[in-house]
This record gives structure tokens, C-alpha cells and sequence, in this order.
């Protein structure tokens, strides 16, 4: 292939330094793609919000609500990965999106340090969208040293007293991320959009049972998210993707109807 005569060319080193950071910053620019884009851009996210982009990447999610919430807005970014941080870092920079915040730490139920595992594709090139907490079942990894804190403390020491929506993409860390946020979530009800994947969860020990509890025993209502875009209301996991959790005092359940699957 291309790309590995061109690794093998300039060293894997450079490679992964340059070739991969242009590439993925090239990707970060463009269109926020998911089957539920237009929902958060309609209607999950307001103008002038507070949005919390859990797991943000190259930050195709952060440049969709910062463009939704507008300059009065305000994003926040978690993105622990340093590879990915710099290229996040310089989309949010060239696209002068100042109402975005970006905090290079993962959210868990604990504050203090921990490994994040970096999946490797033939032995050299990290995958750093698949990057995880818990056990690298992977056979070859590479393992860095990474800042954690609870979102309720980040909260609180931030002062951040609003959160309308939730993006979650933490590949198996969510039931963490949300036991560590708990207050935040009851004091706000945000909208929450989350990936669940079982395999990934089980490297933390832990169910999407778990996750769902942590919603339902706050009354939202689930959603699994299809992939044309509509909605399958859910009382619980039914298969790896992506979930909407909603509560019903923050949009009437009839709001959710026209997009509703039959």
C-alpha cells in the first residue's frame, strides 16, 4: 500500500508525527457524521448551551456544537490522548472557536493517574480512536500515563452550574465516567448521547445494564439510535451502538414522536 511504502520511505516515526496529524487534521474539518447529527443540531442542542464532548478525538463533535451554541455557548472537550490532542488542539485553534474549552484529562469515578491503552495496527501504527481504559485485550499496545478526574469535581471546581448535552465516547470507560458525575447529571438532566458497546464495558468489569441503571433511576427515557437516524425506544441494552437518554422535563416525550421508528 501507499502509506506503508511512504512509512517505510520517510521512518514510521516521522510517519506517525507528520503523515498521520496532517491526515487527521484534514478529517477534523470535516462534517461531524452520525446518524443522530441532525437531531443534536435541531433539537438536543440549544443555542447559547453548555455541552460536555466526553472522548472528543480530532473534535468533529466539539465543531458541530460550537458552531450550534454559537459564541454565548460554551463546549468542553475531554481528550486525554497527546497524539490527539494536538490535532484537536490546532482545529479548534484554525477554526477560532474560542467558546471551546479543552481539557486534556479522561473522566472516571476516581481522580489521580492511569494507563490508557493505544491499539496498534501492525505493530507500529497507533489507532488512537479506539484507545481504552481497563484491560488491553489487544496483543500490541502502547501504554501511556494519563491524567483522570470525577466530572462532579471538574464541575465544581469550574463552577459550571448548566449542562444541556452529553456526548460519551470513552470505548468502555461510560459507566465510569457517569458514577463520577453523578450529581452533575441529577442537578441537570442533560441530554445524553452515548456509545455502548459490551465487549468494551466488560474491560472495566462492568454491564451496559449498569450504564442504563444510572439513567433510569433518574427517570430518562432510553433510545437506541438507528442508522438512518430515527429512534427505538429501549428499556435496556439491545446491542452495541449508540443511545439517546432523555429526560422527560427537559423534552416532552411527544417531541421524540415524529422521529420514532415503527
Amino acid at each position: 500500500m501507499l502509506k506503508d511504502q511512504l512509512a517505510l520511505l520517510i521512518g514510521k516515526t516521522r510517519y506517525v508525527q507528520y503523515v498521520m496529524f496532517l491526515t487527521s487534521l484534514y478529517h477534523a474539518f470535516r462534517p461531524f457524521r452520525h446518524p443522530a447529527a441532525p437531531l443534536m443540531r435541531n433539537l438536543f442542542i440549544p443555542h447559547a448551551g453548555v455541552v460536555l464532548d466526553i472522548g472528543a478525538n480530532i473534535g468533529e463533535f466539539t465543531a458541530l456544537a460550537a458552531k450550534v451554541v454559537g459564541k454565548s455557548g460554551k463546549v468542553y472537550s475531554f481528550e486525554p490522548v497527546p497524539m490527539v490532542l494536538r490535532v484537536l488542539r490546532s482545529m479548534v485553534r484554525l477554526r477560532g472557536l474560542r467558546q471551546v474549552k479543552i481539557i486534556e484529562t479522561a473522566l472516571a469515578d476516581t481522580k489521580g493517574k492511569t494507563l490508557i491503552h493505544i491499539p496498534l495496527k501492525d505493530n507500529w501504527k497507533p489507532l488512537i480512536p479506539i484507545a481504552h481504559l481497563g484491560d488491553p485485550a489487544e496483543d500490541t499496545v502502547i501504554n501511556l500515563t494519563i491524567p483522570v478526574q470525577r466530572l462532579d469535581d471538574f464541575c465544581e471546581a469550574e463552577g459550571i452550574r448548566r449542562i444541556d448535552f452529553i456526548k460519551c465516547d470513552t470505548e468502555g470507560s461510560e459507566f465510569a465516567v457517569f458514577s463520577g458525575g453523578l450529581t452533575c447529571l441529577a442537578r441537570n438532566l442533560p441530554v445524553v448521547v452515548c456509545e455502548i458497546y459490551q465487549k468494551y464495558l466488560l474491560r472495566q468489569n462492568t454491564r451496559p445494564s449498569a450504564v442504563f441503571g444510572i439513567f433510569i433511576s433518574l427517570g430518562y427515557h432510553c433510545y437506541l439510535i438507528n442508522p438512518a437516524g430515527t429512534l427505538a425506544p429501549v428499556k435496556e441494552y439491545l446491542s452495541q451502538g449508540d443511545y439517546l437518554f432523555v429526560h422527560p422535563s427537559k423534552m416532552k416525550p411527544e417531541t421524540l414522536q415524529p422521529f420514532i421508528s415503527s
